[in-house]
């Protein structure tokens, strides 16, 4: 389940990397946007990754076993 958000934090990883890499005179706006959105990302990973436990939860909940 934390496979997706290890790989997108990886990958915001590496392009914040080429970014600050690019260009070194405006590193600190770009780090603070890149912060920004990867917090952005990464909240939005685990509501989603949360809705979905809920309804594999609620849905498995409902199979009955005779």
């Amino acid at each position: 389940m934390l496979a997706p958000l290890h790989l997108l934090l990886l990958l915001l990883t590496v392009r914040l990397h080429d970014v600050r890499d690019r260009d070194r005179d405006d590193r600190g706006a770009s780090v603070v946007e890149w912060v920004i959105i990867t917090a952005l990302l990464v909240g939005l990973a685990v509501l989603v990754a949360g809705v979905i436990t809920q309804l594999v939860t609620s849905q498995s909940q409902k199979i009955q076993v005779d």
